[in-house]
């Protein structure tokens, strides 16, 4: 009898442990997922997801902590990373991402949230690094983003922000970064930035501001980054004295009232990029320019500089793009010693340059872009340029160039635009453009040329514009045409070409094609029907018998 009452007591304790045990285990599940977790959860309800960037998201999981884009400290979300997310569309709802109570990190940028500003997200007071960058978000930044005390960085750039930015900007005192530009913000630019004594960069161009730029702003001593355009008032002249940690000043077409070159540019010499273009400057090209030895990018494009270009920059040996093109720089070309040999780009197209372009020019083993165009630049273009880099932009036209193509600007096989034109050289289209496949625009057009083009060359597979007009060129339109399947403009005219047009260039999507004044004969071949964007056809003064086919009234466009 006790035996048996013990055995009932034991089976007892048993199934009670083994319910408490099932109870645990259905707690376990039903709050397995902690609320900060629930919320991502919901928010993900209402995205689109076409990548399936957020297929980790498991509601079985504790916390949402080692989730796609998510991170935590101490178990709690500190962080929300989707750089890279660039498939997810969803509305950013502030009651989702404002309760988010030790969120230090929210970037969203280069992503496709959209809606309003998510308002509640300044509840999140320890936030210090908001990016909404690139995205579809809209409306006015609201006057309480001051509760963000601790806020150091802050893009807003390259989305649909307006209205005016708040004057209590002025009270995020930790600040270092505010990113505005390609916007709609209008108004002034609040004078409270000049309180934010931390202020590094301040991007602001391509916007609708009106009004006067504070001038307090100069005194900000480490700002580094400036950016702006035509909508800041900046006159006078504002005193750049404070700014000795400047590393970089972009203005563009920001009118200074053909002011001289700002001195105070001298003492910024931990300057890297320095962009003055279109800001209506006067006088010479600063020689001081040279003592700045950290500078990489000169652009003073668009100005009304003056006066020969300095030949003392060949010190700078960390400059690699150097442009002042319209401008009226004159007298000769700069000698190569005088520009740095680290050089990517020279820049000098659009002023009033004479004088020879130095043999020496072919050793800068660095450069990938030359444009000398719209000078009066005379003499030969050195036969050997292109033998020391790799060229991928070459601009030589407009200028009193005589002699022969150089051979070798495609050596690298990455040259993509090429323009001699209107100028003087002679002889035949080298042969080692017949094998150029990376040219897109091919500008030869009025020179005293001679002989064919090759069958390459009229079958480059990049191929979307060729200029060979007023050339003296020869011989026949090669059948290798059909190969250009991006070739849209074709000027040949003025020229002795002969033969049939071929069929295969009814492969290529050409919208303007110009062949008068040539030897062409024949009958125009039926393929252009397939020119269905063709805005221009020129092709009298030729030899071309029969009729124009009837299918060109198939084009899209009026010819």
């Amino acid at each position: 009898m006790e035996k048996r009452a013990a055995d009932v007591v034991r089976r007892g304790r048993f199934n009670l442990l083994c319910w408490f045990s099932r109870l645990a285990v259905l707690c376990q599940c039903a709050f397995a997922l902690n609320e900060e977790g629930q919320l991502l959860l919901e928010w993900k309800q209402g995205l689109e997801d076409m990548d399936n960037f957020l297929d980790d998201w498991n509601p079985n999981d504790a916390t949402p902590c080692l989730w796609a884009g998510v991170y935590c400290n101490q178990k709690s979300i500190s962080a929300i990373n989707f750089t890279g997310f660039n498939s997810l569309a969803s509305p950013l709802t502030s009651e989702t991402f404002g309760r988010f109570s030790n969120l230090r990190v929210l970037n969203v940028g280069n992503t496709n949230p959209y809606g309003d500003f998510p308002r509640d997200i300044v509840n999140c007071s320890k936030l210090v690094s908001l990016n909404l960058s690139w995205t579809y978000i809209w409306g006015n930044v609201p006057a309480d983003i001051s509760n963000l005390r601790l806020l150091q960085h802050m893009d807003l750039s390259y989305a649909y922000f307006n209205g005016t930015l708040v004057n209590t900007i002025g009270n995020l005192r930790k600040l270092r970064t505010l990113s505005l530009q390609c916007n709609y913000f209008g108004g002034s630019v609040p004078e409270s930035i000049s309180s934010l004594k931390k202020f590094e960069v301040l991007t602001l161009g391509i916007n609708m501001w009106t009004g006067k730029f504070p001038s307090s702003i100069f005194t900000l001593p480490n700002l580094g980054l400036l950016m702006g355009d035509d909508k800041l008032d900046m006159m006078p002249m504002p005193d750049l004295t404070y700014w000795v940690n400047m590393g970089e000043l972009r203005l563009y077409n920001v009118n200074l009232a053909q002011a001289l070159f700002p001195m105070g540019v001298k003492r910024m010499s931990n300057l890297v990029v320095l962009q003055l273009s279109g800001c209506n400057l006067t006088g010479p090209i600063p020689e001081f320019l040279h003592n700045l030895t950290h500078l990489e990018v000169i652009d003073l494009d668009r100005n009304s500089l003056s006066g020969d270009v300095p030949d003392v920059f060949g010190g700078m040996t960390n400059l690699k793009d150097f442009s002042v093109q319209c401008n009226q720089a004159r007298d000769p070309l700069p000698a190569p010693q005088s520009l740095p040999r680290g050089y990517c780009g020279d820049y000098l197209s659009f002023n009033n340059l004479t004088g020879e372009i130095p043999p020496s020019i072919a050793e800068w083993k660095e450069v990938h872009e030359i444009r000398f165009n719209d000078n009066q630049i005379a003499g030969t273009t050195p036969y050997d340029l292109g033998t020391m880099s790799v060229l991928r932009f070459v601009d030589f036209g407009t200028n009193n160039l005589e002699g022969v193509i150089p051979p070798n600007l495609c050596r690298g096989n990455e040259l993509t635009y090429f323009s001699l034109k209107n100028n003087k050289l002679t002889g035949k289209i080298p042969a080692t453009y017949d094998v150029c496949t990376s040219l897109e625009v091919l500008i030869f057009s009025e020179n005293q040329l001679e002989g064919p083009v090759r069958g390459g060359l009229w079958g480059g597979t990049r191929m979307s514009k060729m200029m060979l007009n007023d050339s003296n060129l020869n011989g026949t339109i090669a059948a290798t045409i059909g190969l250009a399947m991006n070739l849209s403009l074709l000027f040949i005219e003025n020229n002795s070409f002969e033969g049939q047009i071929p069929p295969e260039i009814g492969k290529t999507v050409l919208s303007k094609l110009r062949a008068h004044s040539n030897d062409l004969d024949d009958a125009l071949p039926d393929q252009v029907k397939n020119f269905i964007n063709l805005t221009e056809l020129s092709l009298g003064r030729n030899r071309f018998s029969g009729t124009i086919p009837p299918v060109i009234s198939n084009c899209r466009q009026p010819v």
